[in-house]
């Protein structure tokens, strides 16, 4: 049996090397999605709002130290000064992406106002469509009001020069009701752009999973008979489950390879995560119940098809839907709630979490494999393992009964 299992993996790992096609779906294509998706979504997130500004009194000094102000927060990208309120619509109006998100006007009077002690009016005009208006409508209040506090600040030092001292603080505390204070808090989990880069390279190991599970899975038994060497393999004793078994090796050995791509992709863009020994190790254990949960899956659909073409095509169907559905490229919490109840039943689903959970956000190995490896994990994937193998055993009995 070892000797078969051996022969047979020899001669994959040859075909392997010679077909163009797997070639790519096992070693050029994790490589390539590792690269575009770790790249897309691995940047460094930037939030920046440019603004239009339009003053009827002109630039005076009270305007210019306002702009000043604004230009120097690291929000805002770039400040534009028209000279009339209908070069400022038209920047306002022009389809995405605008040169502009947000336009401020500075009425006439605005400047004696301000300077004689009296409330200044500040137009905002924002482009109100989508939610992106509606958060750099916020942004910009924001800026504003800040403006308006350093304002005061500037106001209330000068009266408080005229207010006895034991009402000052009263004064104060009409200008300015709440003091923040702000405590930033480093939180235990902290993803960044590299970070992320490292969560796509792992996810896409899992998405070699559920491809070559599927697809060895769907195919291991169609594929032989395509061939004409059924026959000849089901004559030695125990020669059908030595087939199943290097199948099952087969595809442990591809995601293997595929892992091995992915890793390289992250490595080229920048990917982190942790490679301790215990983590590689759960890794390692949970990459193993996922491609066997996938490849019990291919089984029970080549039950549901008589040719190998149709059963990849079938594998193919179902894997790129999981791919992105099962929470395994997209993350879980992008999904509908109604989905993401359904992913914690699905082993592969879980099995992906539980990787980018202890190589990336740092979770201990033993948590993550009692929680992500849970007993129900265990139970779903041996009722699949389960239902293949019958099936698989049923598909041997058809052929030894009505050989083709």
């Amino acid at each position: 049996m070892m000797g078969f299992i051996a022969s047979y993996l020899g001669t994959q790992a040859r075909l392997l090397l010679r077909e163009r096609s797997s070639l790519f779906w096992v070693i050029i294509f994790p490589f390539i999605m590792t690269v575009i998706f770790g790249s897309i979504y691995g940047k460094p997130v930037t939030y920046k709002i440019s603004l239009a500004v339009y003053s009827a009194e002109g630039n005076t000094s009270v305007v210019e130290g306002i702009v000043n102000g604004l230009a120097a927060s690291p929000v805002v990208d770039r400040i534009v000064m028209v000279g009339s309120l209908e070069e400022l619509e038209d920047l306002l109006n022009r389809p995405p992406p605008r040169s502009v998100d947000i336009g401020l006007v500075f009425p006439e009077g605005f400047t004696s106002n301000v300077t004689s002690g009296r409330q200044g009016t500040v137009v905002i005009a924002y482009a109100d469509v989508g939610p992106w208006a509606n958060t750099s409508l916020s942004v910009a209040m924001g800026l504003l009001e800040h403006v308006a506090g350093r304002m005061r600040h500037i106001y209330l030092k000068y009266m408080l020069k005229y207010v006895p001292a034991p009402y000052q603080e009263y004064i104060v505390a009409l200008a300015e009701p709440l003091k923040l204070t702000l405590q930033p808090i480093k939180p235990r989990v902290m993803v960044s752009p590299s970070e992320i880069r490292g969560w796509m390279a792992l996810s896409m190991i899992v998405v070699e999973a559920l491809f070559v599970g599927l697809t060895v899975g769907a195919t291991s038994f169609h594929e032989e008979r395509r061939n004409g060497v059924l026959g000849s393999i089901l004559a030695a004793p125990l020669a059908g489950w030595s087939l199943l078994a290097a199948r099952v090796l087969t595809a442990l050995l591809m995601v293997a390879i595929a892992a091995a791509s992915s890793l390289a992709a992250g490595a080229v863009i920048g990917a982190s995560y942790t490679a301790s020994p215990a983590v590689v190790v759960v890794s390692a254990v949970m990459v193993v119940v996922a491609t066997l949960f996938a490849t019990s899956m291919g089984l029970i659909l080549s039950a549901l098809v008589r040719k190998a073409e149709s059963a990849e095509a079938l594998a193919t169907a179902i894997a790129f839907p999981l791919m992105f559905l099962g929470g395994i490229m997209i993350p879980p919490w992008f999904l509908p709630e109604a989905l993401q109840e359904l992913n914690r039943l699905i082993p592969i689903s879980m099995m992906a979490e539980g990787i980018r959970a202890v190589a990336v956000y740092g979770v201990e190995p033993s948590t993550a494999l009692s929680q992500y490896l849970s007993p129900r994990i265990i139970a779903v994937t041996a009722a699949f393992i389960a239902v293949g193998v019958v099936a698989y055993r049923r598909m041997l009995e058809k052929s030894l009964e009505y050989p083709s």
